[in-house]
């Protein structure tokens, strides 16, 4: 399967990190007033893990998939940061323990390390 950057029904598509030949997406939309933002190939997901940070404002929300115990895709409602975090531990192969994720006061940037 190959991906290509580009535009799809509203969606701006660009494909971030290929490890181990898997292909990860980043779409980007917006929706009156939410920005979504999602990275990752989340197909065949097993679990799905919330976070609300706690530093977020309201109505600030992700989504991070795992599959067989690795992350695989993050979506972000505005939450930027959470994106951002969540896409450059895609690109570098880091799969963060789902009970991190949840705890909202998680400095996701220090997983990176990890």
């Amino acid at each position: 399967m190959r991906i290509i950057a580009g535009r799809y029904r509203g969606l701006s598509l660009a494909p971030i990190g290929t490890g181990g030949g898997r292909h990860a997406l980043r779409p980007t939309m917006d929706q009156y007033d939410v920005k979504l933002q999602m990275a990752g190939w989340h197909a065949g997901y097993d679990r799905v893990v919330r976070r609300q940070a706690a530093h977020a404002a309201q109505g600030s929300v992700s989504f991070w998939s795992y599959r067989g115990g690795r992350f695989v895709a993050v979506e972000a409602m505005n939450a930027p940061r959470d994106y951002v975090v969540g896409r450059q531990m895609l690109a570098r192969g880091v799969s963060p323990a789902p009970k991190a994720i949840a705890e909202g006061t998680t400095n996701l940037r220090a997983l990176l390390a990890t």
